[in-house]
């Protein structure tokens, strides 16, 4: 999750930056958010993980995404908001498998997350 919260921040700050687009900008720093409060579950559980630079990921099935994600994003405006609204559904879909053997703990972070997810969701849809 923490991965794939900094692929949703990434994405947003490379897009933002690129069509100046309001919605990512504000988007990314709730990403960011979202990425510090899994950070603190690994913590807890004492789970490693790599704080990479932007655009920057350990696994290559992220890296690979986020390449074909800005690529497509880069096309036209249109296509940026798609991008957007598909990384969401990902993070909600991914939420509810995770949510499903979570502990107390991980299901109030994740269910804040996933609500966080689905007002992205609707902002892109908004744009589209």
């Amino acid at each position: 999750m923490y991965q794939e919260e900094q692929l949703a921040r990434d994405v947003y700050i490379k897009l933002g930056e690129y069509w100046n687009a309001r919605v990512f900008q504000n988007i990314s720093k709730a990403e960011q958010q979202h990425m510090d409060a899994v950070k603190s579950l690994l913590d807890k559980y004492d789970i490693k993980v790599e704080v990479n630079e932007q655009g920057v990921f350990q696994d290559k099935e992220f890296q690979d995404l986020y390449d074909e994600l800005i690529k497509k994003g880069m096309k036209n405006i249109t296509e940026a908001y798609k991008v957007g609204r598909d990384i969401e559904i990902l993070d909600i879909k991914d939420l509810d498998k995770r949510l499903q053997d979570a502990t107390l703990d991980m299901k109030l972070v994740f269910e804040n997350l996933k609500k966080g997810s689905e007002q992205h969701l609707r902002a892109f849809n908004r744009q589209l």
